[in-house]
């Protein structure tokens, strides 16, 4: 036998083993549900975060820079006093701004004078206490705070009960959706965390200068948010 005709057999016998084979029907597509749920879970904070600042204004730099720092020192020795500890303590801001006087000409401005701001975070660990430090910063020479936030130390417990309460919610949700439309709901197929800790709440203070007795202080209730998105498989 020729080459031309074993390549004619072998092309005979590759057709013949290919209309032998079975056809594979396409696999249907799976019918899947799918839900969002949301959870909370809320706790007492046990942490008290406070912004604490100095302002000084002098028509030179060095002065206003040395009146700012002599304030701050003031600040920090009334914190330690009032128990908090060095580490709880952080610098979060200190800038110089050039104050300047208009010229009613329209000429250049002169410079007028210096704003020193010298901020820093305070975390208080005794709720207790909270209103009785800020009162001592205040009197020490604290004259402007960008506010007050409670927190949770380690909201880890709060935030693994949200999530379960998130589960929950969204098997709920799918358990009603599949019965209405006269399914049965099925395994889970996926499930995705979204969302986070709603803000905690914030009590500002302004006008500390002002301020002469104790700051009264409530914490509050923190409330912690968890979402997820899960899908089902439904028969």
């Amino acid at each position: 036998m020729n080459a031309r005709a074993r390549l004619a057999l072998a092309v005979l016998a590759a057709h013949l083993a290919g209309a032998s084979a079975p056809v594979l029907a396409a696999e249907p597509a799976r019918r899947t549900l799918r839900v969002l749920g949301e959870g909370q879970a809320a706790a007492a904070p046990d942490v008290a975060i406070a912004f604490l600042g100095v302002e000084a204004l002098a028509p030179d730099l060095s002065a206003a820079t040395a009146d700012a720092n002599e304030r701050m020192r003031r600040v920090l020795e009334a914190l330690s006093a009032s128990g908090v500890a060095r580490k709880d303590v952080q610098t979060s801001r200190y800038d110089v701004a050039v104050e300047r006087r208009p010229e009613p000409r329209g000429g250049a401005a002169a410079v007028s004078g210096y704003h020193v701001t010298n901020e820093v975070r305070v975390t208080l660990r005794d709720l207790a206490r909270v209103g009785r430090v800020l009162d001592a910063a205040v009197k020490a020479g604290a004259n402007a705070s960008r506010g007050l936030a409670f927190r949770k130390d380690d909201p880890s417990a709060e935030r693994n009960r949200a999530l379960s309460a998130a589960i929950a919610a969204a098997h709920a949700k799918a358990e009603v959706l599949a019965r209405a439309a006269g399914r049965e709901l099925g395994e889970v197929l996926e499930i995705a965390e979204g969302g986070g800790p709603r803000p905690v709440p914030v009590q500002a203070f302004r006008a500390l200068a002002a301020v002469s007795d104790a700051v009264p202080v409530e914490a509050g209730e923190l409330q912690f948010t968890a979402q997820v998105e899960v899908v089902y498989a439904i028969k």
